[in-house]
This record gives structure tokens, sequence and C-alpha cells, in this order.
């Protein structure tokens, strides 16, 4: 009996080992757990870098953004922002043809950085961006901004309008009853014109240089005729009041006298046919390349010669220096018979 019992107790064990086999143990790790702790494996809110990155990209991609440069580590870009709404443009004329003005889209630029933050208060209607400094025109005015101490400072403003002759303009005398005024169209090239003292347009800015006027009835204006990326292509015309041209080449400079009397110089240098700036005479002919002695009515009073066979002009002399000093100087040409012959400057002096 006692051995019976001894039996019946190690069958009772035994079934109680193998259920605690079968329970799990809390102590230790489940292998599908994470290993960080519960505030680190939550999710990422919208503002994730992944988000980010995506934002960013966008903002690059936007083609109204273009890139411009990056100054004390801040990249600075241009926004294009269309107004539609309207503004005045300059059209160039060619082979003599006065410029004229015409409106177009008014696109406004706007200076930003990466992050969209304005970083001039105002928007251009054109802008370039060189080293540290944005230049660019909004509405005729004419701007520079220098960046210092992380910022854009405004340096030189050029207001449309009227504007004070200074020494070193011919002519400045010429101008008592008249008002030079400028409007820039595009941001490097300023254009000018006419206006009386009242403010009455006379003349609308689509000049490149200031406008003289040699005599009371005759007025020289300077015209760009090639493309606006490139100032050298010009041409010079004499006209009325009433905008008649009288007639145009390369530059036209008359020099007066005390008495009234006056030398006109008149040159063409020949851009090339091939170019598209060319000049004819009356006849249709491409002009020849040279200088020759002009009235102020344009009429061509000597035959075409090179200046540059005065060796003061061939020295960068000025055209004041040449008639002033060299009026009995012999010029020699060879005309259409190809003979050689000669002039002398005095010999083309025109008396009223």
């Amino acid at each position: 009996m006692k051995k019976l019992v001894c039996i019946l107790l190690a069958l009772i064990m035994l079934c109680a080992c193998g259920n605690n086999a079968e329970e799990p143990q809390n102590d230790l790790p489940d292998e599908n757990a994470s290993s960080l702790p519960a505030s680190e494996n939550s999710e990422q809110p919208e503002s994730s870098v992944s988000e980010s990155e995506s934002g960013e990209n966008t903002f690059l991609d936007d083609t109204a953004i273009t890139y411009l440069g990056t100054v004390d580590e801040t990249e600075i870009y241009k926004k294009a922002v269309e107004t539609g709404e309207m503004r005045p443009d300059i059209v160039y004329g060619k082979d003599g043809v006065l410029n004229s003005v015409v409106e177009v889209s008014a696109t406004e630029y706007w200076i930003i950085d990466k992050e969209e933050n304005f970083l001039i208060e105002h928007p251009f209607y054109d802008v370039s961006f060189w080293e540290n400094e944005i230049r660019g025109c909004y509405k005729g005015d004419w701007y520079r901004y220098t960046f210092i101490d992380g910022k854009f400072e405004l340096d030189v403003v050029e207001k449309a309008g009227e504007f004070e002759l200074v020494s070193g303009y011919r002519y400045t005398e010429e101008y008592e009853n008249y008002i030079p005024i400028l409007y820039n169209y595009v941001d490097y090239l300023p254009n000018f014109g006419l206006a009386d003292k009242d403010g009455n347009i006379i003349f609308e800015p689509i000049f490149a240089y200031v406008l003289s006027i040699p005599f009371e009835d005759r007025v020289i204006g300077v015209t760009n005729n090639g493309s606006r990326n490139d100032g050298s292509y010009m041409f010079t015309t004499l006209f009325d009041f009433d905008k008649n041209i009288i007639c145009t080449y390369s530059d036209i400079f008359f020099y007066k006298f005390d008495d009234g009397s006056y030398i006109g110089l008149a040159n063409y240098y020949g851009y090339g046919e091939n170019w598209g700036h060319i000049l004819k005479d009356e006849n249709g002919n491409i002009l020849e390349i040279g200088s020759r002695f002009i009235d102020k009515n344009g009429n061509v009073l000597s035959p075409c010669f090179d200046l540059f066979s005065i060796e003061e002009f061939s020295n960068y002399g000025t055209y004041e220096e040449i008639i002033e000093n060299h009026l009995d100087e012999t010029i020699y040409f060879t005309d259409e018979n190809g003979n050689e012959s000669k002039i002398t400057i005095k010999d083309y002096l025109v008396t009223e």
C-alpha cells in the first residue's frame, strides 16, 4: 500500500511539471518587439524629413523661379509673377530707323531666398545679379542694391522723368528752354528724351544718349539699332522738331563759331551689310565708309575722306580739337576717278 501511494505521488508531480513548461516566460524578450523606447518608435509628424525634401524639390522645379547666385551662404533667386497688366518697352530700329515704344506684358520679378522670403521690398521689370549686387529697373526707375550684413541695401536709385544736366554733355547751354528726361526699360541701358519747360514731352525717351540741340530748329539723337545686349551698333540721326529725319550717320557733329558760322562733320563707319545695320544715301546706295562735311540740312558739301589721316585724331583727339587746330590742314583723298585730291576743313565753313 505504501508503495502504491509513492507511485501515485510521482505521477502527479510529472503532470504538474508538464503544464508549467507550456506557459510563456515573461522575462524573455519578444523577437517581434522593437528595441527602441516607446517614444522613439512612434509615427513621424507630417513635417517629416522626406516631406521637407519633397517641398524643396517643388521649389526648385518651379519654372517661375530662377537661381541667381549665392552671397554669404544665402542663395538668391528671382521669381516671375504675371500681373496681367502692361508696361512700356522699347523696340530698336535698324538702318537709321528711329526706336519706338510698345506695350508688353508687365511680368514682375521678385528677389527671394530659398524659403521664398522677400529680400527686396519691391519687384523689377528687368533685373540682373552680379557678385553681391542686384541691379534692375521698375516703372522707369533704376536701382542698385548691395548685399551687406545679410541683407540687400539700396545703393543707387535713378528716378524716371526729368533730370539735371551735368557738365560734360555737349551743348548743355542749348537746354535753356528744354528739359532732358529719361526712362529705364531694361536694367543697364537708360533711354533719353526731351520735354519743354511745362513738362510736355517733345521726344519720347527712345534715344541712347542725351539729345543735343546744335541749332534752334535741329536735334541730334543717338539710337541703338543693334541688340539691346550691345550698345556699340549705333546710328546718329539729325532731325527737326517735327521729328522729320534729315540725315543719319554713325555720328554727326557741328562746331559753331562765335559769328554764327559752323563746320558740320558726318562719319559712317560701315558696320557691314551682313550684320543688317547699314545706311544708304538718297539714291538707295550703301553709304561710302568715311567722313564728309555737311550742312544743317543734311546736304553733303565735300567728297568722302579718311578722318584718321589727321594725325591728331588718330591719336584720340576730339572733333573740337581737330576743327580748332586744323582748319588749314590739308586732307588728302582719292577721288572717284582714282586721282589724289586734297581739301581743307575751312573750305567747308558754312555761314548763315
